[in-house]
């Protein structure tokens, strides 16, 4: 008797719950940045006392995503629900100073801090819950079914079909759903890519351009420098912001732990960089993984002693440690995927027919 799997996860769930985080993350800077340059206007009646806040459309929001969640059935508004969804905590958290003061101050002072340790929390769970190294033969065949199931009311996409053959190919083939799922994929309906969005062109550009840089005799150097840079840039920071080393910083109002674990933090940080240049010409993969390790500590501890002191002026150093997280992260998918053949299987449905060597046939085929 096989044994129930306790917890079904969605292969994608790593992506779209990083797509809800960021979502929620940028939600949070854009009402920031809009209520400092507008004043911090209020949405109600001038003498009323009636305030409205931001939180209620974020519930409004997480109300809807959880509906459209529930009610339909189709993959593709999982996307939906995480922007929707990402939206909505995100004006709700932001106004969390309010619900932990007595005065419902909005501006308590160690909100932004408390705010980055929830999302931190968020991200460390989250990344525990989609480890795909924890993906057994049951989730893989859970989720080749709902593959299939889109092609109740659409087509395959050549790269749907290939996923489900790999998922197929990978489950118990004693469960007696593979065989006639194999024989359904084999039938089923196969269309080519469509054309792919601006958003996906703008990460197959991206692509493009690490690819051919990553072939230049300069990438190595400039990759050192700005690894450098960074390095450089976090420990001058934090040193002056523990000490007050220079006129930029304020004299620190506190001793102890703010002074101590970030600069312990960002010395770690120098000692992960100056580890991934030395690997830099060796293996570009290796360095990318110590830059990584570099960029997550300074993201994880570093940025959280800065947003306690520096509040939601630190937020332009979230900024940059992310976009330099993802280019960091581009570069290692980019290096895996030369590392590794690609699966070349072409759907039943779409390989030359024995009538026409040019031409695709499309629709049903009959296995045998």
């Amino acid at each position: 008797m096989r044994r129930n799997a306790p917890l079904i996860r969605d292969l994608d769930v790593g992506v779209l719950l990083d797509t809800f985080l960021a979502v929620a993350v940028s939600t949070i800077l854009v009402v920031r940045s809009y209520l400092a340059a507008t004043g911090y206007p209020q949405i109600g009646s001038s003498g009323s006392g009636i305030h409205i806040a931001h939180a209620l459309f974020g519930g409004l929001l997480l109300m809807v995503a959880l509906v459209v969640a529930l009610a339909l059935l189709s993959r593709a508004k999982r996307w939906g629900v995480a922007v929707c969804g990402g939206i909505g905590f995100g004006l709700f958290i932001d106004e969390l100073g309010k619900f932990i003061t007595q005065d419902v101050n909005y501006f308590f002072r160690p909100t932004a801090a408390l705010i980055y340790i929830i999302f931190v929390a968020m991200y460390l769970s989250f990344r525990a819950l989609g480890r795909h190294a924890g993906f057994g033969r049951t989730e893989l065949l859970a989720n080749a079914v709902a593959l299939m199931g889109e092609a109740a009311h659409r087509p395959l996409r050549v790269s749907e079909w290939r996923r489900v053959d790999d998922l197929l190919r990978r489950s118990d083939p004693e469960n007696p759903l593979v065989g006639p799922l194999q024989a359904a994929a084999a039938a089923v309906e196969v269309v080519p890519e469509p054309e792919p969005g601006r958003l996906r062109r703008w990460l197959l550009r991206a692509r493009d351009a690490y690819a051919s840089a990553a072939e230049s005799s300069w990438f190595v150097i400039v990759v050192a420098l700005v690894a450098a840079a960074l390095a450089g840039v976090t420990c001058l920071h934090v040193l002056g912001f523990s000490y007050g080393l220079w006129d930029l910083f304020p004299e620190p109002g506190h001793t102890g732990l703010t002074q101590v674990v970030p600069t312990v933090s960002a010395g770690l940080t120098a000692i992960l960089v100056a580890v991934g240049i030395w690997q830099l010409p060796r293996s570009r993969l290796s360095a990318y993984r110590s830059f990584d390790h570099a960029l997550l500590v300074n993201l994880f501890i570093t940025e959280i002693f800065l947003f306690a002191q520096e509040e939601f002026w630190a937020a332009l150093g979230f900024v940059v440690t992310l976009a330099l997280l993802f280019t960091v992260r581009l570069g290692m998918r980019v290096e895996r995927d030369q590392k590794r053949s690609e699966d070349a299987r072409v759907p039943p449905s779409l390989r030359p027919t024995a009538q026409g060597a040019g031409r695709l046939r499309y629709g049903s085929r009959r296995s045998g």
